[in-house]
């Protein structure tokens, strides 16, 4: 088949900037790391797999810093976020040329978004996880390293907004694999800030059909962009990779006009994500699914 031209790999070819001292500097960047060897992610993987916790693990195979996110399911829980906040701060403690990758290991499953049974049983859970999550959100939209989302398999609900967080994303070139926002078809709405990041990252149109709780395939998924790359199997995922290394690494040395950037053309979304939107906590209260007797209970849960 003919070979994808990804947008996975869109931004300044690294070896084209000569004119400066710091465009000679990346110039060099770029041809070492042309050469060098990679970990797999099986490598990264069995490396994870021996951490003292390999629920959320991190490898740093230079420039490339990987998050391996090692849990059949990859619930969002306030335990995942934590432990990937902490991931995200030592990377930032690092210097130098870089990118982020966040893959998932399981067969089947990228993430299925928040614990439902643990928020069956106390609906506080859910608003105190989904005002960390919002935090997380925003820590990776304007991250200081271009990023990218390896979805491995299934990525639903809240699983799937992590991936939307990131400047990239790929899926398996597999109809067995999908993207769904499962709210639509459980009765909920969405908070405010998902959908203003769909709208924003994808446009109304295709917005409004993840909506519709459909559930989208990879060649779906490619067209409308909301993934920018598919894989066939683990040899053309290194490929792309390697690539997404070569021409975006160097962006590191800028850190933070990176994270000035990011932060300047995602602002309408961040913006929703610090908003206290009642209209959630609403749904939590009137769907008689909860404990809680009032609005005064919970509004400092959002603060």
């Amino acid at each position: 088949p003919k070979p994808q031209n990804p947008v996975m790999s869109p931004l300044i070819e690294p070896d084209r900037i000569i004119k400066s001292r710091t465009g000679r500097a990346h110039s060099r960047f770029a041809q070492v790391a042309a050469t060098k060897m990679l970990l797999s992610l099986d490598d990264v993987t069995s490396m994870v797999a021996k951490q003292e916790d390999p629920s959320i693990g991190y490898v740093f195979d230079a420039p490339i810093h990987y998050i391996c996110l090692n849990r059949p399911d990859n619930l969002i829980t306030k335990d995942f976020i934590s432990k990937f906040m902490k991931i995200l701060d030592k990377v930032e403690d690092t210097e130098g040329p870089g990118v982020l990758i966040c893959y998932g290991t399981g067969s089947k499953r990228f993430s299925t978004g928040y614990d439902g049974e643990a928020i069956a049983e106390d609906q506080r859970i859910m608003v105190e996880t989904d005002r960390m999550f919002r935090k997380l959100m925003e820590r990776i939209m304007t991250f200081c390293l271009p990023t990218a989302c390896i979805f491995n398999g299934d990525a639903y609900a809240t699983g799937f907004y992590l991936g939307m967080c990131f400047d990239f994303r790929a899926m398996p070139r597999n109809d067995q694999f999908r993207i769904c926002l499962a709210e639509a078809n459980m009765g909920m709405h969405l908070p405010y800030v998902y959908a203003k990041i769909l709208d924003r990252k994808l446009g109304p149109r295709i917005a409004q059909r993840l909506m519709m709780g459909i559930k989208v395939k990879h060649r779906e998924a490619l067209q409308d962009r909301i993934v920018d790359y598919t894989y066939a199997d683990a040899e053309d995922l290194a490929v792309q990779i390697k690539i997404f290394r070569k021409r975006c690494a160097h962006i590191g040395l800028n850190r933070s006009a990176t994270k000035q950037n990011k932060a300047m053309v995602n602002d309408d979304i961040l913006r929703a994500a610090r908003i206290l939107r009642i209209e959630f906590a609403d749904h939590i209260i009137f769907t008689g699914h909860n404990s809680f007797s009032s609005l005064r209970e919970l509004g400092h849960l959002f603060e």
